[in-house]
């Protein structure tokens, strides 16, 4: 065996342009192998990357836009109304009154209970009545003391102030039909008030109402420690969250109902699912064209690497052929000696697994080297079992590519190679 080893080295050092075309057919291919594969782990690591770089920036710009559109449904105001269970809703819908009253008591109750479904809560007292002062016109009015802070929670910044006592902030129509400015004196059921604030124009009641301190209300109308509602806003701001909230409210405050001030309350679901919907499809969008190109580059893969392969085992076989032809006075010399058909055949094999086996370990390099360009170090593109099975596979095609003619040469007769020559 070590007889037949020093005569493989000595051929690939006597004809060395037949083995380096033989070790560089055998380098290309692994390297294009190798290189393509590591290709492939370069593009999953730098997608991996970059989606969870494009979720990260997503989740921030969702978090942003979720954020925004908070506080655009905090600016739209309360959706959920807690009454007393006897009001009616015919009344509430048609004439825009409450006549039912409940403890405000309830208020602090509820801020005090453990519920997550609703926060901002506002106790109110409101009446529909005859402002004398100014001909009579019919308008409102809602006594409030400012919002009742969850217990259990952060504090948060109040979607309506309370309004100081001596003073009184006025719908818009009322401040232009009565010629009202902000610092301007006004009487109000035998009382003075100072205008404390005008709002800006709505399009429905609130336009004609005035808001003053709960606790003057209570006392102008008779009604000490009692108000008629309690505006509050959903948290979950969906119609499929009524039920839970309506269990919640009915949990802590019994003989209330809840009544959702729905057109404002999708529009907050509304608001939130856009946002949530827009990040999920820039997300899949990103998923599915990172897919699409790794698809594309496996089909031309699938198409490209069998040829390599292919043409790398048609060449080692053609240079074979050439070097049993080159050596066809010595095979004939070795079967003159003695040497059997399979011993002259296993020298060309072992040539040709040994070329497989440096080709093989070159290409390893050369293609993980080539697979770094594209962005990720040869360190994470090294994977072992690939390179281990390379390995084997490489000298297994170079022998089978040289297994043919090395079969020939060494079953051509020594009589006639040596008498031709």
């Amino acid at each position: 065996m070590k007889r037949k080893w020093r005569l493989v080295g000595r051929e690939m050092w006597h004809r060395k342009l037949n083995s380096a075309l033989a070790l560089l057919a055998v380098v290309a291919a692994v390297a294009c192998v190798v290189g393509t594969l590591a290709f492939f782990r370069s593009f999953d690591l730098q997608t991996t990357q970059l989606l969870e770089q494009r979720r990260e920036a997503v989740e921030r710009r969702t978090g942003k836009l979720k954020d925004y559109m908070r506080r655009v449904g905090k600016r739209m105001g309360f959706n959920i109304l807690i009454l007393p269970q006897k009001q009616e809703l015919s009344e509430l819908l048609l004439d825009a009154t409450v006549s039912e009253y409940m403890p405000e008591s309830y208020a602090d109750k509820l801020a005090n209970s453990p519920i997550m479904t609703v926060n901002h809560l506002l106790p109110c007292l409101e009446q529909r009545f005859r402002w004398t002062e100014r001909r009579n016109r019919t308008i409102f009015l809602i006594g409030v003391k400012g919002q009742v802070p969850i217990a259990h929670r952060d504090p948060k910044k109040p979607i309506q102030d309370a309004v100081p006592k001596g003073e009184i902030v006025l719908g818009h129509e009322l401040a232009e039909t009565e010629q009202l400015g902000v610092g301007d004196p006004l009487a109000l059921l035998g009382r003075t008030f100072t205008v404390r604030e005008i709002r800006t124009r709505v399009g429905d009641k609130t336009d004609i109402t005035v808001w003053i301190d709960l606790a003057t209300a209570q006392e102008m109308f008779d009604k000490k420690d009692l108000i008629n509602s309690i505006w509050a806003l959903a948290c979950g701001c969906a119609a499929k969250d009524l039920p839970k909230i309506r269990a919640d409210v009915a949990r802590f405050l019994p003989g209330t109902r809840v009544v959702e001030k729905w057109t404002k309350a999708l529009a907050r679901a509304e608001f939130r699912k856009a946002a949530a919907d827009e990040a999920a499809r820039a997300l899949a969008f990103e998923v599915q064209a990172r897919s699409e190109l790794r698809h594309h580059h496996e089909s031309l893969a699938s198409l490209i690497l069998p040829l390599v392969v292919m043409v790398m085992g048609i060449w080692v076989a053609l240079l074979t052929v050439a070097n049993a032809h080159q050596r066809r006075k010595e095979v004939g010399i070795f079967r003159a000696l003695g040497w059997r058909s399979g011993q002259i055949m296993q020298v060309f094999l072992m040539k040709s697994a040994t070329l497989g086996l440096a080709g093989a370990v070159v290409g390893c390099g050369v293609g993980f080297a080539v697979g770094g360009w594209f962005g990720a170090s040869a360190s994470k593109l090294f994977d072992g079992p690939v390179v281990l099975a390379i390995v084997v596979t490489a000298p297994v095609l170079t022998v089978f590519s040289a297994l043919l003619p090395a079969m020939i040469a060494a079953q051509r007769d020594p009589a006639q190679v040596l008498g031709g020559d």
